[in-house]
């Protein structure tokens, strides 16, 4: 028969057993840890180091630009008004032209995007600098223009790339939207795009939509979160 002292010996053997494999299992944890905040750091660090070299390798080089004249109305360059100035707009596998007349018929994304277009052209800051959210203006810096001219956009091309939505806690029904928007500026004067050379190039640039409806739909306010060079967009760097 096994005594007290015994059982009392085997029992604390099998705590002690107990305790260091838990402590085994606790350390274990805690060396993965520590391995995964390590590996997300590095993560992190590569990351970074791979977005400052896309931005050396996208920085443009110092173009000659056009004078620029803030008095200008680009409708009166008769070689301008020659070239194809429609907007075009591309969904899959269908591509139109958005025009006055079948504008009240696109989705209230693209129709944002027509507008912005507009103001473009039309030299409209004030309208233009409106439609990016308050945390896009606060991260933006020089990549937003206070003033710009009119501007001589042809060759226009809308193609929308992604697009799904989301119920945030508001409760308001919000799409997203990634289009992406190419054209080409006759006479760039540099003071809108400084990235595009002053003819015949098309630098994309990718814009973020969402659109926030309320309770009935049918009333809804789009904005742009995010504006990207479409090599910025294409890497996943900044998503």
């Amino acid at each position: 028969m096994e005594n007290e002292r015994e059982r009392m010996l085997r029992n604390a053997k099998r705590k002690k057993i107990l305790l260091i494999g838990i402590g085994v299992i606790i350390a274990i944890f805690a060396i993965l840890g520590i391995i995964a905040l390590i590996l997300a750091g590095i993560n992190s660090w590569m990351r970074e180091q791979s977005k400052a070299k896309l931005e050396d390798d996208i920085r443009p080089p110092s173009y000659i630009f056009a004078e620029p004249n803030y008095n200008e109305n680009i409708f009166d360059d008769a070689v301008y008004m020659t070239l194809d100035r429609e907007i075009y707009y591309t969904s899959g596998q269908m591509r139109t032209s958005i025009t006055e007349n079948n504008y009240a018929s696109q989705l209230p994304a693209a129709q944002f995007i027509y507008d912005i277009i507009l103001y473009i052209i039309n030299g409209d800051y004030e309208n233009y600098n409106k439609i990016f959210t308050d945390f896009y203006i606060k991260q933006a810096g020089d990549a937003l223009r206070e003033t710009f001219t009119m501007q001589k956009l042809y060759n226009i091309d809308i193609e929308i790339l992604l697009t799904w939505d989301d119920v945030p806690e508001a409760g308001k029904r919000v799409i997203y939207s990634d289009f992406k928007v190419s054209y080409m500026i006759k006479n760039n004067n540099g003071t809108f795009r400084n990235d595009i050379p002053p003819e015949e190039a098309r630098v994309p640039v990718v814009y973020r939509v969402m659109t926030i409806y309320d309770s009935r739909e049918d009333i809804y306010e789009s904005f742009v979160y995010d504006l990207l060079h479409i090599f910025k967009y294409e890497s996943g760097l900044y998503n």
